[in-house]
């Protein structure tokens, strides 16, 4: 229940923060940031479908879990040490 609760408000977190990122990134370009992001979304949601179903077919249903935990703990490892946008170089510095 704990993990189902987790689950639930991390993915709740990542459409605002990811368009909040979107924002800071390109703030001239509001509009096609935001169409970039559902692109970039929506394509993230169909490789993470097609992964499944490669893992049911070759594997077995429960490796499924394994491999959304092993790609999660990736995508946190990598925001975690990530650079954030509101540290970006400063041009001509």
């Amino acid at each position: 229940m704990l993990a189902l609760v987790g689950w639930g408000v991390a993915y709740g977190g990542v459409s605002v923060t990811a368009q909040n990122w979107m924002a800071a990134a390109a703030p001239q370009h509001r509009e096609t940031a935001s169409a970039l992001l559902a692109g970039v979304f929506n394509a993230a949601i169909a490789l993470g479908a097609l992964g499944g179903g490669f893992v049911v077919d070759g594997v077995g249903s429960t490796a499924v879990l394994v491999f959304a935990a092993v790609l999660a703990l990736g995508a946190f490892v990598t925001v975690a040490v990530g650079r954030s946008p509101t540290r970006r170089a400063r041009v001509g510095a």
